[in-house]
């Protein structure tokens, strides 16, 4: 059985998805869920970079996340090629991914950080919510996947709560797609 697989609820009627840690954080205003922590919040400023073949999308992305003062957006990427490199020479706290890329997409830029077992944490932010990527992308270890009409508070808080260890940050589009 996947990691993922044990907060997909079998059937419970009403509701989204099981937390297995026991906290429910589904609410009117936020849209995602959360569901772990595995290690102590970060200390200082999160340090993000941001992977997006749209620049309009890194530049609404980046404008967003700069209203906190917790967080530094340290890069943008334009290809999952762009984000490996950048990965590896500013050591991101967390890496906004999104799906579809040039060069080389979300999927295989999330398996070679697996591979390379890269510390920085995965939060995808896609206009996908097909089933097998959201998927493959929690199986690879993503912490997170938004879809990219998520409310700018949700992305603020789903990235901090990546950066201090939070697990299972989902869109409810997307958590309805994997229930199915």
């Amino acid at each position: 059985m996947d990691f993922w697989q044990t907060w997909l609820p079998a059937s419970e009627p009403g509701r989204l998805l099981k937390p297995f840690s026991g906290i429910d954080l589904m609410t009117e205003k936020r849209q995602a869920i959360y569901f772990s922590r595995d290690r102590a919040p970060a200390m200082g400023k999160t340090r993000v970079l941001i992977a997006d073949d749209h620049a309009i999308m890194r530049v609404g992305i980046k404008n967003i996340l700069i209203r906190s003062s917790e967080i530094d957006v340290v890069g943008e990427a334009a290809n999952g090629a762009e984000a490996l490199k950048l990965v590896h020479e500013l050591r991101p706290d967390v890496l906004i991914l999104d799906m579809e890329m040039p060069v080389m997409d979300g999927i295989e830029t999330a398996r070679r950080l697996q591979a390379m077992n890269s510390p920085v944490r995965i939060l995808v932010l896609s206009a996908y919510d097909d089933r097998q990527y959201i998927l493959e992308m929690l199986n690879l270890g993503a912490s997170g996947y938004l879809i990219k009409d998520e409310a700018p508070e949700v992305i603020v808080d789903a990235v901090q709560g990546v950066a201090n260890g939070d697990k299972g940050w989902i869109s409810r589009k997307a958590a309805l797609r994997v229930q199915r």
